[in-house]
């Protein structure tokens, strides 16, 4: 007799023949997750403007390599995140890395520029650990009034001060100019309803989240209109010192205080030092320093203090071969080093924590109180 085979049977194995046939040809045809290979271009906005990289992926979706095409950056800040934080993010497959400091602005470009390649590849920037930065509450303190200090949040700059907007004339590292439309509230305007005005100071020292800090000479606060804006070229930004005029790095962006202080003292000078003699009678107490992934020999500025021996001194000078001349605290000064071989930025003022912007390349002149080294 011949075995009879039940319809509901035979359903149960075609639903399965054909399960099982959609799942083969969905094998054979699904996309992996995550970017396809190849290359990608992505944009972000980075401190000067659009920057554009390019992206290969490998077929696991790893990032195999990143490539800057276009950017705005002002070199004297952001070489360092340009060429640094792309490695940086390969080596790790990570868009979490830490801004480079001194160039927050540019890093945090850059990461979006390649969250976009990501997304342009059909992956997910957060599966990489990209976080957007979203817009929140920031606070710049004021510090050296008569009163006491005090601080403003953003809500107080936009809506307790008379608002300003103006096309400022900056200057980068290597004298490109450019025009930027920028509007917030003139830091006269702030001193004014404060009981001050900026002429009743000799200097101002400006400092950014991101540790970087400039002394603003007299020349600059009493002669420039200093404007805290917090939109430039009609997008919100965080807080930032414009200068119409002035060179990139009295820029200030991401500023958290302004200290206002009394004159740097100008002190005749009493006693000159060679600085080739002096580093090559301390040479043999260098100690290794990388600089830009490269090793270099670098001397303690505290050593060279000591030796200089200009006793009580608030405040360093540094000078550069290209005309550069900036003031320090001598606390900031002395926890940093001089690289003296290496590279060909020596002898170059530097230090692990010290932003790229606050570096000095090529030293001529260091001058602590009446002692000028040069």
């Amino acid at each position: 007799m011949k075995k009879q085979t039940h319809a509901p049977a035979r359903l149960c194995a075609l639903l399965l023949a054909v399960c099982l046939g959609l799942a083969l040809f969905a094998c054979g045809n699904s996309r992996q997750a995550g970017p396809l290979p190849g290359t990608y271009t992505g944009t972000g906005t980075g401190h000067g403007g659009p920057i554009e990289v390019q992206v290969t992926f490998d077929g696991a979706g790893r990032i195999a390599n990143i490539s800057v095409l276009s950017e705005s950056e002002t070199p004297e800040y952001a070489a360092d995140a340009l060429e640094l934080l792309p490695r940086s993010i390969v080596r790790t497959q990570s868009l979490g890395a830490d801004a480079v400091a001194g160039a927050t602005l540019s890093s945090l470009g850059l990461t979006a520029a390649v969250a976009d390649a990501i997304t342009r590849a059909g992956g997910n920037p957060a599966d990489y650990g990209f976080v957007p930065v979203a817009k929140g509450t920031w606070e710049i303190a004021f510090t050296g009034l008569p009163e006491g200090g005090f601080a403003l949040t953003g809500e107080q700059l936009r809506g307790d001060y008379e608002i300003t907007e103006l096309d400022a004339l900056s200057i980068n590292s290597k004298g490109t100019e450019k025009t930027v439309h920028a509007k917030g509230v003139l830091l006269e305007t702030i001193l004014r309803a404060h009981g001050v005005s900026a002429q009743d100071f000799d200097t101002a020292t400006a400092m950014a989240d991101d540790g970087y800090t400039i002394s603003i000479p007299e020349s600059v606060l009493h002669g420039r209109d200093i404007l805290i804006a917090f939109e430039t070229n009609g997008e919100d930004i965080p807080p930032r010192f414009v200068v119409p005029g002035e060179r990139a790095m009295y820029w200030v962006k991401l500023l958290s205080s302004i200290e206002l202080v009394g004159a740097v003292p100008e002190e005749a000078v009493t006693r000159e030092i060679d600085l080739g003699e002096l580093i090559e009678r301390l040479k043999n107490q260098a100690r290794p320093y990388e600089y830009k992934e490269e090793q270099c020999l670098a001397l303690p500025m505290a050593l060279l203090l000591a030796e200089i021996d200009a006793g009580e001194a608030e405040f360093v000078t540094v000078k550069s071969a290209d005309g550069l001349t900036k003031t320090e605290k001598y606390d900031t000064f002395a926890g940093q080093v001089l690289v003296i071989e290496g590279t060909p930025d020596a002898p170059l003022y530097t230090g692990p924590e010290l932003p790229a912007g606050m570096r000095v390349k090529r030293v001529t002149g260091i001058q602590v109180g009446g002692v000028r080294v040069e």
